[in-house]
């Protein structure tokens, strides 16, 4: 129809209700609510990027460093550093929920197969250093 493109302000009026006023209020909310799903969507893509940047820069220190066995201490607090930002910026709420293993049933974010990348644990990293766990 020919009111289908109009400005909704001059649809109203053609239509015969509601007034100008309360349709351009009606514009004005749209647009407010369409400019906040915009920002939050460049926002969720901004943290994206920054969490996959993070974890590049973490694997590239785990490669550099055999996974922390032959990290030097400013590697390892290079290493946390990151850990702690992609904690900070982690989109799962309640990441660790069900990890005590209790059976409740709730869903359980972490529950997978994992890989070590980066260790920090004394009794992982001191094996490196172990005659005993030589590759023979």
């Amino acid at each position: 129809s020919p009111l289908a493109s109009a400005p909704r302000a001059l649809r109203a009026e053609a239509e015969g209700g509601g007034s100008e006023a309360e349709a351009l209020a009606d514009d004005g909310a749209e647009d407010a609510a369409d400019s906040r799903e915009e920002e939050s969507r460049k926002e969720d893509e901004e943290a994206e990027r920054s969490r996959t940047d993070l974890k590049r820069r973490l694997y590239q220190l785990a490669a550099s460093y055999d996974r922390g066995f032959g990290a030097t201490p400013r590697a390892r607090e290079q290493a946390d550093s990151i850990i702690d930002r992609l904690a900070e910026i982690n989109p799962t709420e309640e990441a660790a929920r069900g990890i005590d293993g209790d059976g409740s049933g709730e869903e359980v974010p972490l529950k997978a197969v994992w890989r070590m990348v980066w260790t920090s644990a004394f009794d992982v990293v001191s094996l490196g250093a172990s005659p005993f766990a030589a590759p023979s």
